[in-house]
């Protein structure tokens, strides 16, 4: 199913069109041996490839998502508001 993605990184960020934008999520768990201290994971789950740009704001579409066996799994399985976005350096 092809979809677009509306991010809030654009020109202003540096973004153009053909840009790899690498997707994580946040992930937060608590320790139940540890005095339940919480510990914060940032998991890679696919990358975006910009079709459009503005000032503040990008258009982008599905370029790879993070779904083989050795990929961690989540409670939703595809791009969501809240997922962070940062510029490839590949």
């Amino acid at each position: 199913l092809k979809k677009n993605f509306y991010v809030n990184i654009g020109s202003g960020q540096g973004v153009s069109k053909g840009t790899v934008l690498n997707v994580f999520r946040m992930i937060s768990k608590s320790n139940p041996y540890d005095n339940k201290k919480r510990i914060n994971y940032k998991v890679k789950i696919g990358e975006l490839e910009v079709l459009h740009t503005e000032e503040q704001a990008s258009i982008a579409v599905l370029k790879r998502k993070e779904d083989t066996l050795k990929d961690p799994l989540f409670d939703i399985n595809s791009f969501m508001i809240g997922d962070h976005v940062m510029v490839s350096v590949n």
